[in-house]
């Protein structure tokens, strides 16, 4: 109806413009375009696309996004441009929120935390190789890297174990996630990635207590609908080259929307060659020699260049599918497969040790980090009824990954294979009572078998919210502090 007001009050013919990120270039969906004054609007779709009328006795148009600056543009300055519309990005937004601090969608400037938000503007601009370096560039995590593959995030000095790492509302850490540094994150495909928030905190209570030095949230990219019968297609395509390491990356997304079914693709592979080092720097890390087994005898042979860590390079892959179906607007239900695995990764810091005038290890590296995780998730919002919005995640997960070494001149390759599956589900009910508070929980359970099998079941934290918008938390056994009439 109001696009019908719209063409009555601009003409009969239809011109397509397209809204874009003026940074970015890409399009932006939602944006809402009117003349002032008047109530009839139009909205882009995924594409930035939308369809407007001949403007016959308008003086100027009005395009507005939350989180952009409205911008203001006359037919003929449509014209000029191609009927194509940046926007800029406000330097400070407003109103936005995030779900990592209690597991809800939260207004930020309500949440307490100190909490990284990351989006893909900040991929594009940071060109990481890997999640870890995506974090690490933010400049607000520490990464400790032993070796070109490593990447072992600390939060506020707590690592490993101790931080919780999670990938579209699903925990990935488990019973081989050691008190040692991990570079499990970087089975995490940067270049899908729609949202990351880090929260610069304890999250034990909501998370447990893998989460008392913080929690890494990761979204990754997911289906689209088209908005009406329509196919949407569309997708992204991306290659990288960085000469420190003649790393070579390649990463293709794509998505096939109807009204009610969507999918989405997306496979990365990265292949990193050994890693130069800087010529102002410490000589720690310099490769002078290197091991090299010949005619089955291992010899230390002179590197001519010690710049060159020779022995570091690795492989990286990931891939990744999702299948939405919307039956009603009110529930979707998802399927998702996850996949992501490294070669063997060298362990460079071993490799450059001595003993005794000799080399230590002759071989020193991590087997491929192999990561499978399928999840079945569905949400669902009700007018009326036990709760407003449930979210209901089922997921399996099984890692694999090793430790290997071999001392020099030594004919004992020593092996540690971890292995581990598990099974982890989730539900989240939030129930809204109007004019008085509402009241969100939900239990969790995350058996894994790993050798002898470990059960585990944590009821979550209450979280209850009163009509003024203020927060508090309710640790697990205490009583409700509200009594609902």
């Amino acid at each position: 109806m109001l696009l019908l007001l719209l063409c009555a009050a601009l003409g009969l013919h239809a011109q397509t413009v397209v809204v874009v990120d003026e940074e970015t270039g890409a399009p932006l969906e939602g944006v809402t375009i009117g003349r002032p004054g008047s109530t009839a609007t139009v909205y882009t779709d995924a594409r930035g696309r939308a369809e407007l009328p001949i403007y016959s006795g308008v003086d100027s148009l009005h395009f507005q996004l939350l989180g952009y600056e409205t911008g203001v543009f006359s037919p003929s300055m449509l014209a000029d441009r191609l009927y194509r519309v940046p926007l800029r990005m406000r330097a400070i937004s407003l109103g936005e929120y995030v779900v990592s601090a209690n597991r809800w969608e939260q207004e930020r400037e309500r949440v307490p935390d100190q909490i990284t938000v990351m989006r893909p503007r900040d991929v594009a601009f940071q060109n990481p190789g890997t999640a870890a370096d995506l974090l690490q560039q933010s400049g607000e995590v520490f990464m400790q890297k032993s070796q070109l593959g490593g990447g072992s995030p600390m939060l506020r000095g707590f690592a490993a174990n101790r931080v919780l790492i999670v990938v579209d509302g699903v925990r990935m850490n488990n019973a081989i996630y050691r008190a040692g540094n991990l570079q499990n994150v970087i089975g995490v495909d940067a270049n899908a990635l729609e949202r990351a928030e880090v929260v610069h905190g304890p999250g034990a209570m909501t998370y447990g207590s893998d989460a008392i030095g913080g929690v890494m949230d990761f979204h990754l990219l997911g289906p689209r609908f088209s908005r009406d019968s329509s196919l949407l297609a569309g997708g992204s395509a991306m290659l990288r080259y960085a000469s420190a390491a003649n790393e070579i990356g390649t990463h293709l997304d794509f998505n096939l929307g109807g009204s009610k079914l969507a999918f989405l693709g997306s496979a990365s592979f990265t292949r990193f060659d050994d890693l130069r080092m800087g010529s102002n720097g410490p000589d720690d890390y310099l490769r002078p020699w290197y091991v090299e087994t010949i005619n089955g005898v291992d010899s230390q042979v002179v590197n001519t260049d010690p710049e060159l860590q020779v022995g570091s390079g690795y492989d990286n892959m990931q891939f990744m599918g999702k299948l939405a179906w919307r039956p009603t607007d009110r529930l979707q239900v998802g399927a998702n497969v996850y996949y992501s695995t490294t070669s063997d990764v060298p362990r460079y810091d071993r490799l450059i040790e001595l003993r005794n005038g000799a080399p230590r290890s002759a071989e020193w590296y991590y087997g491929p980090q192999e990561w499978l995780m399928t999840s079945l998730q569905l949400h669902h919002e009700a007018e009326r009824g036990p709760w407003s919005t449930m979210r209901f995640s089922l997921a399996f997960q099984d890692y694999t990954e090793s430790r290997n070494d071999r001392g020099f001149g030594s004919s004992r390759l020593r092996t540690q294979t971890e292995h581990v599956t598990g099974i982890w589900a989730n539900l989240d009910l939030e129930k809204d009572l109007g004019a008085r508070p509402s009241c969100c929980t939900g239990p969790r359970s995350c058996p894994m078998t790993w050798g002898p099998k470990v059960f585990g079941w944590t009821r979550r934290a209450v979280r209850w919210r009163s009509s003024t918008r203020a927060i508090r938390t309710v640790p697990p056994g205490a009583p409700c502090p509200f009594t609902p009439a």
